[in-house]
Formats: C-alpha cells, structure tokens, sequence
C-alpha cells in the first residue's frame, strides 16, 4: 500500500483515533450548549442554514451557466433560483 505524500511530510504520526475522539468531544461540547442556550442555538442553525442555502444556490447557478449544452441544466438553474427565493423570505 502506497502513503500518501501528506503522511510523509508531517513531522509528526497522525493517528485517525484522536480526531474522533476530539470531534467526539467537541459534538457533546456543542450539544451541552445547545441544551443550556435554546433561543441562541436555534438563532445559530438559522444563519448558518440560510448561508448554507444561499451558497449552494449561487453554486448551482454558476454551475448551469457554465455547463456545456446539457438536459438538466434548467432544472439545475431553477434549484439554485428556488434557493435563493427561499433565502430571501
């Protein structure tokens, strides 16, 4: 099995183990505060689903503009507008 030229180059063992264990921590972490803050939780996942929807918006209208001639360009281009109205409610 071949390494990956990242894995050569860190001076120091990455081992998979620990950053689940750390994401892990960091997901109780998280849902603690959620539980403690509701109304701040809930503000929180609002922005960041309306900057989630509007980023994927902009991407799939990008994508239909720059797609060669293809069958499912309108629908792509009508998503991302879809997304975008969405946001903009």
């Amino acid at each position: 099995m071949e390494t990956s030229p990242v894995f050569t180059q860190a001076p120091y063992n990455i081992k998979p183990g620990w950053i689940s264990f750390l994401l892990g921590a960091l997901f109780i972490l998280i849902g603690i505060w959620v539980l403690i803050t509701p109304a701040e939780s809930y503000l929180a996942l609002s922005v960041i689903f309306s900057v989630t929807f509007m980023a994927n918006g902009i991407f799939e209208i990008f994508s239909a503009a720059s797609s060669e001639k293809s069958s499912s360009r309108g629908w792509v281009l009508a998503g991302g507008i879809f997304d975008l109205l969405l946001v903009s409610c």
